[in-house]
């Protein structure tokens, strides 16, 4: 059963927002990337979200409607070159803040806390991920537990066992947020970090 596309029926896309005015072809997009079958579908369809519903952390209304399905089909078999798709958009959203013109059609300034918030459903999911064999999916279920988790003591436990992770670029980005959770209580919140850089790190 295709839990992904049952949700993504439930979402009225054409009475929501993306950078170019109707969502209304988002959830064509959305279906694209999860049946994505080689890494240039799954790009291609990536292309269709990134820019649209997000905008370099600068977040629209569509973006809260994509992350129930998007954290859904991680839970089931997808190829990596999808599934690293999927965590760079929830990353992106992760860190998002509404966008100036969103605000001003009437949307929520709290847009991004909602994102936020709706994708903490899939908090215990992203730990899991912390163990994946790709290294993007690490890299990003890092940057997630980062952004969403409130107890500041745990992710920084997590970064700290994944400061001699195999790949360079994850080690890096956990010794960064280990660092900076130093300076950090549990009541700080989460939200705290800054962009992941362009290469992950």
């Amino acid at each position: 059963m295709n839990v992904e596309a049952t949700l993504i029926t439930l979402v009225p896309w054409r009475t929501l927002r993306s950078l170019t005015g109707t969502a209304a072809p988002v959830p064509a997009a959305l279906s694209d990337l999860l049946t994505a079958a080689t890494p240039p579908a799954a790009e291609a369809a990536y292309w269709r979200l990134d820019n649209h519903v997000v905008v370099q952390g600068q977040l629209f209304e569509s973006a809260l409607g994509v992350v129930g399905p998007l954290v859904s089909a991680l839970t089931r078999p997808l190829p990596d070159f999808v599934r690293e798709r999927v965590m760079d958009l929830l990353v992106e959203i992760g860190y998002g803040e509404a966008d100036g013109d969103e605000i001003a059609a009437g949307g929520s300034a709290r847009l991004g806390d909602l994102c936020r918030d709706e994708l903490r459903c899939g908090l215990w999911l992203f730990y899991g991920l912390l163990g994946d064999e790709a290294p993007t999916v690490r890299s990003s279920a890092l940057d997630l537990v980062d952004a969403l988790d409130p107890e500041r003591n745990r992710v920084a436990a997590v970064a700290s066992s994944m400061t001699a992770d195999s790949d360079v670029r994850v080690a890096r980005r956990a010794r960064r947020i280990l660092d900076r959770s130093a300076g950090s209580s549990t009541e700080d919140g989460a939200h705290q970090g800054s962009w992941p850089d362009a290469d992950g790190s």
